[in-house]
């Protein structure tokens, strides 16, 4: 959670990374901005009300469906942003006025209510009524994906998209639509494939009739296949079809800055994300910087924008995490501060919807004042960190514990290194009770807290001369490092570790 990845104006991509596309946005959507209790609600624009009413009724039961599993605020946001790219979309495809037929406005009718079952049903009927007609049958199974689609059932979605696609395999839109529900269900081989064929029609329409809505789209396939291409390994790829959309969006937004300078931002902030994993810091800085430059320009002049300082917060909490990496101490906390009071701003109408980002920003201000050895500074900020933390543990464990042991293990090595080695160790073992419970389930991911943890808790069995405990927690990180790459030597060396 601590490594966010900037979700700002998304339609370039859905959810088919677990890194990027499950926490990016259009920006259409937002946490409704008054007093919350209980859920927070989504407000997005251009949704019928009724329609809106049963997305947050969809979400709230994926919240449910989903326990157990990391849910956050950021990723029910960029759930309801694709939901409200894709309604807009499909009811704009519906025919208006004298055009199409009865059942198909009767559909589209459903669809502004929020009825998606019935209007699933109606496109049901008028497939097995249509099948003759290629082109209509085409149309309908895209429309009939995309209703499940917004059902959040991308298995069902899926076959309906590869039959919008078997219909009319020269359609850019059915051929996207199969490739990236390829993509959610992981078949990264064939959504590769299908990609470059939508790259193709598009490519060969502009040679005919040339236009800034096909390079757009040309830009989007481009950023997806740049997912496919760094989550499997494939960096360089990766970087030249960044690349590659950059350009584009650039192009266009010097004509219409307020329409594509989002995307500028967006692709900018993937990139930055690529060359951080590279390890290109100096890049990941130069296009983490220009990103925030241009939301600070744009998105206050751009409508679909509800809170546009939440979009700079998320992007610039990316650059205190670089900062951080590259132990640059001095800048990563003045972003940190400025972060700290665009929250503390957006938090006084909404309490609820800010306090994980608060939490995030609180627990890396109390890292940097821990290596800074302000100790007085980082005991505060933990504290406050920890408080956040516990109450969303409760009602979310799945996506908060992980949080919550970082931030105990911090705060443990700051009462061991002030010499309080009591509370030091009570707070040690209460990080390791966590993250044992949740190697338990995923020990790739938790296994090397635990490891760090337990380093950390034989330090302090050492400087309090309990030899015996110490060697027993050695032992295990030790057996735990092995385990996880058996061909690496591994040994503690007593110096400060932490998160």
């Amino acid at each position: 959670m601590i490594y966010i990845i900037s979700i700002i104006f998304m339609l370039l991509s859905a959810n088919a990374s677990a890194e990027e596309i499950r926490q990016t946005t259009t920006g259409w959507c937002s946490p409704t901005v008054a007093d919350v209790k209980g859920n927070v609600k989504i407000t997005c624009t251009g949704v019928d009300p009724r329609a809106m009413k049963r997305l947050n009724e969809l979400l709230d039961i994926r919240d449910k469906e989903l326990k157990g599993k990391e849910t956050t605020l950021k990723s029910k946001i960029q759930e309801a942003d694709e939901w409200a790219r894709k309604y807009r979309e499909l009811k704009e495809r519906f025919p208006n006025g004298d055009e199409g037929n009865q059942i198909a406005h009767q559909a589209k009718k459903l669809l502004q209510e929020g009825k998606l079952d019935e209007a699933g049903t109606i496109l049901d009927k008028v497939i097995d009524s249509s099948e003759k007609q290629i082109d209509q049958i085409a149309s309908q199974h895209f429309n009939r994906a995309e209703i499940f689609s917004l059902q959040f059932k991308p298995m069902e979605a899926w076959s309906h998209y590869e039959k919008a696609y078997r219909y009319r395999p020269d359609n850019y839109k059915y051929t996207f639509g199969y490739a990236r529900s390829l993509q959610e269900q992981n078949m990264k081989s064939e959504a590769e494939k299908k990609y470059l064929e939508a790259l193709d029609i598009l490519r060969k329409l502009a040679l005919n009739n040339p236009s800034s809505d096909d390079e757009f789209y040309v830009a989007r396939t481009l950023h997806n296949l740049a997912i496919l291409y760094k989550d499997t390994k494939r960096h360089g790829e990766a970087e030249k079809a960044y690349q590659k959309a950059l350009e584009i969006h650039r192009k266009n937004a010097l004509n219409n800055p307020a329409a594509y300078g989002p995307y500028v931002a967006t692709t900018l902030c993937s990139l930055a994300i690529l060359y951080s994993d590279t390890q290109r810091y100096g890049a990941a800085e130069n296009a983490y910087q220009d990103a925030i430059e241009i939301l600070r320009k744009q998105i206050p002049n751009n409508p679909m924008a509800y809170e546009p300082d939440y979009y700079i917060e998320i992007t610039m909490n990316n650059l205190v995490n670089l900062y951080i990496t590259t132990q640059r101490y001095d800048a990563a906390e003045k972003a940190s501060q400025e972060v700290l009071a665009i929250l503390l701003k957006l938090a006084l109408n909404n309490p609820a919807a800010y306090e994980a980002d608060l939490s995030i920003t609180l627990h890396n201000l109390a890292y940097i004042y821990i290596v800074t050895q302000r100790y007085g500074a980082a005991e505060k900020a933990s504290q406050e960190a920890l408080a956040i933390l516990r109450k969303l543990a409760l009602n979310n464990p799945a996506a908060y514990e992980p949080d919550l042991a970082k931030t105990l293990n911090n705060l443990a090595v700051l009462y061991r290194d002030t010499q309080r080695f009591s509370v030091a160790e009570k707070t040690f073992q209460e990080a390791l009770a966590i993250l044992r419970k949740l190697a338990l389930n995923n020990p790739a991911a938790y296994e090397p807290y635990m490891a760090k943890t337990l380093d950390n808790l034989a330090i302090l069995y050492r400087n309090t001369q309990r030899h015996g405990e110490a060697k027993k927690a050695i032992q295990e990180a030790l057996d735990i490092k092995h385990k996880l790459d058996p061909n690496k030597q591994s040994s503690i060396d007593y110096k400060f570790i932490k998160f």
